[in-house]
């Protein structure tokens, strides 16, 4: 076992005490709880009546039932000794009655505060109420002192009576319910009560339990990865013959030969490197199994063999799709979701651009690059027809997605630049400050990304971005980082860097220069727009696809 899997079994095994220790505050509590009050109460004969002080400084209380308050409150029994003081005062001070009962007691009632001054004397309950400012308090010395929960019963026994005005039957009411939970010496009460956990406990029991439900997913997550990582490998092995025979079979692929024999040679020597992954992989145990690391080992693993096995898919389609054979259809279909995606997204970008800068030129320019978007979508679907009909041939239908690519980032980009220069408000030159000094930024992997879905016809496609013979961001083999944009206007490509998964790193700039005034676009992206209108080479293009997805986090930004 080595030092990373003891780790994550130590990390598990954390979980599931942490978990454990958490779920179980609320059950505690309440067995606790519960135990409490299943406790015996207070005998009737071990019952004692309290020595009664009562101030009445407003003159809010009145007998009841022509008994003196003090002898109605002489009646309350309670199971310890205790000297209860009842009080009433409007002399408040922010209407802070905390305070103004401390300061009648240290006027002429010290006996009231413990020696050392801070805090009530034992065995004394202190019940004090401002009629005027409507505020009740409750004042327990140290020794008697219940639990805050029981506090605020205590003056809740008694506020239905002071809504009432009824002073003297709420201190009655307050006193009387005090009485029955203040404990003797012994910890015994006249009456027993469940305390209830706090929010924060439900809170904690709750998190504990969504712990261990954590733990318990990212364990069969494991399992299932493992099993699913057992499976694909084995079948990728199975097929390896044919995918070498499919590769070298390859014909009449032109330009786009040099693609796939490097994409062929990245997945041949990231295969090496999942080889040894895989012969590597070893049970976790339960406990490594609850770690959140040995879920995400086998989640990249697995990951990374699909990549492979779209790499395979790769080669299969170029072989069948330049061979025409007869499921080029299908192949084609899904060579063109990018371009279709790179036209949806030109087409929001340029809306945009018109809600924002409310030009009639702008709005005019808008209007034609739609129209020429929705022509190309037509070209794209009458390259299918020539394609059926031998008019044209696959390296050719694939320039052409090329040139429709490159080109409608050459236009889009022209046509943020026409709008930024149109735009004289504060917020355009702002805009138009932003859009030059972001050159250089960083683009990250997912701005690049494609969905694989495309609508064509009102239809709705669904196709695989990761095995087009058109390099894409979402290629098997490429795999882009987040990197700053050049300013040379040049594209880098690094071919299979040592890593975890076949990448090409790549960091573009595209500058177009509208007039009257400069303006300079530069992304961090797979794809090079050159100036408008003329597009790339095709050669060059084909690195480039994805841009337009980028375009559109830069105007939004």
């Amino acid at each position: 076992m080595t030092a990373r899997d003891v780790k994550r079994s130590a990390l598990g095994m954390g979980r599931i005490l942490l978990g454990v220790i958490m779920a179980i505050c609320v059950p505690v509590w309440l067995v606790f709880s519960l135990v409490d009050y299943t406790r015996p109460t207070v005998p009737a004969n071990e019952l004692v009546t309290p020595s009664v002080e009562v101030h009445d400084e407003t003159g809010s209380f009145e007998p009841i039932d022509g008994r003196p308050l003090t002898d109605v409150l002489g009646g309350v029994a309670f199971a310890r000794p205790v000297h209860l003081v009842i009080l009433s005062t409007d002399d408040l001070v922010d209407d802070n009655l905390d305070e103004a009962t401390l300061k009648y007691a240290r006027a002429g009632h010290k006996e009231w505060i413990s020696p050392n001054g801070y805090k009530w004397a034992d065995g004394y309950l202190i019940l004090s109420v401002s009629p005027t400012y409507r505020k009740v308090g409750t004042y327990f010395g140290e020794d008697i002192a219940p639990l805050l929960s029981v506090q605020a019963e205590i003056q809740e026994a008694a506020k239905d009576d002071f809504r009432a005005g009824r002073w003297s039957e709420g201190m009655v009411a307050a006193a009387t319910k005090a009485a029955a939970y203040i404990p003797n010496e012994s910890g015994r009460s006249i009456e027993n009560r469940v305390v209830w956990p706090h929010w924060m406990g439900w809170l904690i029991s709750l998190t504990g339990i969504g712990v261990l439900v954590r733990g318990h997913s990212l364990r069969r997550s494991v399992k299932e990865s493992s099993e699913r990582i057992a499976q694909a490998w084995s079948e990728m092995e199975k097929r390896r013959p044919e995918v070498d025979r499919a590769f070298h079979s390859i014909v009449d692929a032109g330009q786009y030969s040099k693609g796939l024999t490097a994409r062929y040679g990245c997945a041949n020597q990231e295969r090496k490197k999942v080889r040894e992954r895989v012969s590597v992989l070893r049970s976790p145990g339960f406990f490594g199994s609850l770690s959140a690391g040995a879920a995400s080992e086998r989640k990249d693993l697995l990951e990374d063999i699909e990549l492979l096995s779209a790499a395979d898919d790769a080669i299969f389609a170029a072989r069948d799709f330049f061979a025409l054979a007869p499921t080029w259809r299908t192949l084609w279909d899904n060579e063109v979701g990018p371009v279709f995606e790179d036209l949806l997204a030109a087409d929001s970008i340029s809306v945009k651009v018109r809600n924002r800068v409310k030009k009639r030129q702008v709005k005019n320019a808008v209007e034609a690059f739609n129209h020429w978007t929705n022509e190309q979508r037509d070209i794209i679907v009458g390259l299918g027809n020539s394609l059926e009909h031998a008019e044209i041939t696959p390296v050719q239908a694939l320039d052409e997605l090329d040139r429709i690519a490159a080109e409608s980032r050459a236009r889009l980009t022209k046509l943020i630049g026409q709008a930024l220069v149109a735009d004289t408000s504060l917020s355009g030159r702002e805009r138009y400050e932003h859009w030059e000094s972001n050159r250089g930024g960083t683009v990250s992997a997912s701005d690049v990304l494609y969905k694989g879905i495309y609508l064509s016809d009102g239809h709705r496609h669904e196709y695989n971005p990761a095995s087009t013979i058109r390099l894409t961001a979402n290629s098997a083999g490429v795999r882009l980082t987040g990197k700053a944009a050049e300013r040379t206007g040049r594209s880098r490509r690094t071919m299979c860097p040592s890593g975890r998964t076949r990448r090409i790193s790549i960091a573009t700039s595209t500058t177009t220069r509208p007039a009257p005034r400069p303006v300079q676009r530069t992304t961090a992206h797979p794809r090079v727009a050159s100036r408008a209108p003329a597009p790339p080479r095709p050669s060059e293009s084909r690195r480039d696809t994805g841009q337009l997805i980028a375009i559109r986090a830069r105007v939004e930004a």
